[in-house]
């Protein structure tokens, strides 16, 4: 918990020190509109664009208001979750420390640096995490039949 914390308090260091990017910019375009539609609208200017991503940002801002933390804040709370589910991996695969899987999450550059962008690249790559997580899940069923929560929850990821 205390690597958790000093890591948190790093990257809320870097978001909000390090300027924007071209494509941060871009995607602050159409989330600091008033309207969760014209978010929507300007998605058809965006080719490419995950629309949770644009949702999540819109709601930070409309809660919390603007600066580069906050369009970084999404990301940061992903990389959170990211570490758990890799921890919950970790223990599944049979790692028997939480020290090696936390450290491989806290020292992968792409996380890292992801982690401080104002972009849905790591909520995206969070996802992927619980859905591996669920994936070892489904291989570990005694009976062969996940639960119908499970497959919906595994679909959504």
């Amino acid at each position: 918990m205390a690597c958790a914390a000093a890591s948190c308090a790093i990257l809320t260091f870097c978001a909000i020190l390090r300027p924007l990017q071209l494509d941060e910019v871009l995607q602050l375009i159409g989330t600091r509109t008033r309207h969760l539609t014209a978010v929507f609208d300007w998605l058809r200017y965006s080719p490419g664009s995950v629309p949770g991503g644009y949702v999540m940002q819109w709601a930070c801002m409309r809660v919390a208001g603007f600066s580069n933390f906050i369009a970084r804040l999404p990301s940061i709370d992903a990389w959170l979750l990211t570490l758990f589910a890799i921890l919950r991996i970790g223990t599944r695969i049979g790692i028997r420390g939480v020290g090696v899987p936390a450290l491989i999450a806290a020292l992968t550059p792409m996380l890292f640096r992801y982690s401080i962008e104002g972009r849905p690249y790591l909520p995206a790559f969070c996802l992927i995490a619980f859905a591996t997580l669920l994936l070892l899940e489904f291989a570990d069923a005694r009976d062969g039949r996940p639960a119908l929560w499970r497959l919906c929850l595994y679909g959504y990821c």
